[in-house]
C-alpha cells in the first residue's frame, strides 16, 4: 500500500510540474516576443515624450541637449535625432530630408578625473580635429581642460590642451570655474548615429509601405515598424513633431528590435536544456515531496490497522502543525480513549462475570437457606407433633412431664431461630438503627469471658487476652452480640484442652483477632462459613448446638458499623479478624 500511495503521489506531482512548465514554455514561445516588442515600443514612446517635455521646459543649452540625447540613446538602446523645420510642415519624407539636424557636426566627449568623477563637454568637429591633431586616440588619454562647469557636471571649455576654443557655446546662468587634467573615457559623434532617410520613401505618416507591417500612434507620437533589408530584424521609427518657441522640431527615434529576436533565438536554443533541467528538478521534487506526504499517511494507516485489531500500543508522532499533525493527534486521542474504554469494558466484563458467579452462589445459598430453614423448623415441629400426640394418647404421668419439657425445648429452639432470622433480616435491610458511642472493647471481652466461664470449665478451655486495645465508636448492644457470637463459636468448635487467644493490635487500624484450635477446615469451607445456615458438620446433627446464623449476624453487624471481618486458616485451626478504624484525637 505504501508503494502504491507513493507512486500515485509521485505521478500526480511530476505530471503537475511538467504540465505547468509546458504551459509556461508554450506561452512564452508564442506570446513572449510579441509582448516584449509591444512593451518596448510603449516604453520608448513614453521615454521620448518625457525627453521632449524636459527639452521644452528646461530650455537646455546645446551641450545639455546633446548630453541628454546621448543618455536617452544609452538608456533605450536607440538612436535619437532632433531636427528643426524651416516652416510648419507635416511629418513627411521630404520635410524630414530638408530639416536641419541640431546636432550636426558636433562631438561630445566624456572624461574622468582622478576621483573617478565623470564630466561631459561639447566640441565642434573642427575644434575636435584641431585639438587632437591626428593624435592616436586611446583610452585614458590625458587632456587638460579649462573653462566653467554647471550643476550637471557639464564643462563649457575655453581651452583644451593649450588650444583655445573659438566657438564656445552660450553659458548657462549658474556655473563655476573649472580647470584640471582629465582622462579620456568616450567620444560620441551624433552624426555617426544619425538616422538616414531615403528620398524614395513615401509619406511615412499615412498609408502602408511594402516594408511596413505595422504602424500606430501613442499619444502624439507616431511609429512605424519595418523589417530591415535582407534580414528578419525589426526596427521601429518614432516621429514626434512639436512646436517650440515658434519653430517646428521633429524628434525622430530609431529603435532596433534585434535584441528581442536574438533573445528568442537564444531561448529556443536554451529550451532543450531547460526541458532536461526541469525534468530532473521535477523528478527530484516529486520523489521527495511524494515521500514526505505519503509517509505520515502510511504511518496513520498502519496505526489505524493496529487499532482495528484492538492493538493500541502504537502511537503517531504529533510534532507537525499541519492537517496531518492534527489528524495524528486526533488518532492518538482516539486510540487512548478506545484503549481506556476497552480496559473499562474488560474490567466491567470481569466484574459482571464475578457478579454472575456471585449471583449463582447466592441463588444456591438461597436454595440452601430455604432448605435449612425448612429443616430447622420442620424438625422441631415434627418432634412437637409426635410428643403432643403422645400426650393425647394419655401416656403415663411421669412421661407427660418429659414430653411437655421436650415440646417447650423445641419451641424455645424455634423461638431463638425466628428471632435470629428477624434480627438478620433487619440488619440486612438497612433499617437497623446504630446508636454509636464510645465503647471499651477490652471491657466487653472481659465481661464475655466471665459470662462463658462455665462452658470454658466444662470443655477444659482457657482464654488468653493480650495486646493493645482501644475505645471505638460503636453500638454497644450490637457489638456485644457480635463478640459474644465469636467467643461462643470459638468455644463450641475448639479442641478440648486448647487455649483461645484474643489479641488487640494497633496500627493504622485497630484489629481484634480471635484464634482457636479446631478440626482442620478446607479453603472452600472457610469461604462458606460466613454463609447463612452453613455448618462445618453438614449432617445437621442436633447434638451440635447452633443454626449456622452466628457468623452471618456478625458480618452484618460489622458491615453496619463499616468494619471489616474475615477469617484465615492457621496451622492448628482458624483465626477471625475484625478491623476497625482508630479514634485518633
Amino acid at each position: 500500500m505504501k508503494r502504491s500511495l507513493t507512486v500515485k503521489m509521485f505521478i500526480l506531482i511530476f505530471s503537475s510540474i511538467i504540465i505547468l512548465f509546458s504551459f509556461i514554455a508554450m506561452f512564452q514561445y508564442v506570446y513572449y516576443q510579441n509582448f516584449y516588442e509591444n512593451s518596448k515600443i510603449k516604453e520608448t514612446a513614453h521615454n521620448l515624450e518625457t525627453y521632449v517635455t524636459d527639452y521644452t521646459d528646461e530650455q537646455w543649452t546645446l551641450e545639455e541637449q546633446l548630453i541628454q540625447a546621448k543618455n536617452f540613446n544609452i538608456e533605450n538602446n536607440a538612436f535619437l535625432d532632433v531636427m528643426q523645420l524651416s516652416s510648419n510642415e507635416t511629418i513627411a519624407a521630404e520635410s524630414i530630408i530638408t530639416a536641419t539636424p541640431l546636432f550636426e557636426n558636433m562631438v561630445i566627449v566624456t572624461a574622468m578625473d582622478s576621483d573617478n568623477a565623470y564630466f561631459d563637454f561639447l566640441l565642434a568637429e573642427e575644434d575636435f580635429d584641431k585639438i587632437f591633431n591626428d593624435s592616436t586616440l586611446t583610452d585614458a588619454m590625458s587632456i587638460v581642460v579649462s573653462g566653467v562647469i554647471d550643476n550637471y557636471q557639464t564643462i563649457y571649455p575655453s581651452v583644451i590642451n593649450a588650444t583655445e576654443i573659438v566657438g564656445a557655446s552660450v553659458l548657462p546662468e549658474s556655473t563655476d570655474v573649472f580647470s584640471g587634467t582629465l582622462s579620456l573615457v568616450e567620444i560620441y559623434n551624433p552624426a555617426s548615429q544619425a538616422i538616414v532617410f531615403s528620398s524614395e520613401t513615401n509619406n511615412i505618416n499615412i498609408g502602408p509601405v511594402d516594408s511596413v507591417f505595422e504602424e500606430g500612434q501613442i499619444g502624439d507620437i507616431e511609429y512605424v515598424v519595418t523589417t530591415m533589408s535582407n534580414t528578419s530584424i525589426k526596427q521601429v521609427n518614432f516621429y514626434y513633431q512639436k512646436q517650440i518657441d515658434g519653430e517646428e522640431h521633429i524628434f525622430v527615434v530609431n529603435l532596433s528590435l534585434q535584441s528581442v529576436t536574438e533573445s528568442m533565438a537564444i531561448y529556443q536554443e536554451f529550451l532543450p536544456l531547460l526541458i532536461v533541467t526541469t525534468l530532473l528538478i521535477a523528478l527530484v521534487v516529486s520523489i521527495i515531496y511524494s515521500k514526505q506526504v505519503s509517509r505520515p499517511i502510511v504511518e496513520i494507516t498502519h496505526v489505524a490497522n493496529s487499532m482495528s485489531n484492538l492493538n493500541f500500543d502504537k502511537s503517531l508522532p504529533d510534532q507537525r502543525e499541519d492537517e496531518l499533525g492534527v489528524l495524528s493527534r486526533s488518532i492518538n486521542t482516539l486510540s487512548d480513549s478506545l484503549n481506556k474504554s476497552l480496559q473499562e469494558l474488560s474490567e466491567a466484563n470481569i466484574k459482571l462475570t464475578e457478579d454472575y458467579e456471585n449471583e449463582v452462589k447466592q441463588e444456591l445459598i438461597r436454595k440452601n437457606f430455604v432448605a435449612n430453614v425448612s429443616h430447622e423448623i420442620k424438625t422441631p415441629l415434627g418432634i412437637i407433633k409426635s410428643y403432643a400426640e403422645g400426650i393425647k394418647d394419655v401416656v403415663k404421668k411421669e412421661k407427660q412431664e418429659y414430653y411437655i419439657d421436650v415440646i417447650i425445648d423445641e419451641i424455645n429452639r424455634m423461638d431463638i431461630l425466628l428471632n435470629e432470622l428477624l434480627e438478620l433480616s433487619k440488619l440486612d435491610s438497612g433499617h437497623a438503627v446504630y446508636d454509636l458511642k464510645p465503647t471499651d472493647v477490652e471491657n466487653i471481652i472481659k465481661k464475655l469471658v466471665k459470662h462463658h466461664e462455665y462452658l470454658l470449665e466444662q470443655n477444659n478451655l482457657r482464654i488468653k487476652i493480650f495486646g493493645q486495645f482501644e475505645t471505638i465508636q460503636a453500638d454497644y448492644e450490637k457489638i456485644y452480640r457480635a463478640f459474644n457470637n465469636l467467643i461462643g463459636n470459638a468455644i463450641k468448635y475448639a479442641i478440648p484442652g486448647s487455649t483461645i487467644e484474643i489479641e488487640g493490635i494497633l496500627s493504622d487500624h485497630f484489629t481484634l483477632e480471635f484464634r482457636n484450635d479446631c478440626e482442620p477446615l478446607s479453603e472452600e469451607q472457610n469461604e462458606q462459613i460466613w454463609h447463612r445456615f452453613y455448618k462445618a458438620d453438614e449432617s445437621h446433627n442436633r447434638d451440635v448446638e447452633g443454626n449456622g446464623l452466628g457468623l452471618s449476624i456478625i458480618k452484618s453487624i460489622m458491615e453496619g458499623h463499616h468494619f471489616s471481618s474475615s477469617s484465615v486458616l492457621t496451622d492448628t485451626g482458624i483465626s477471625f479478624k475484625i478491623e476497625m478504624p482508630r479514634q485518633i484525637e
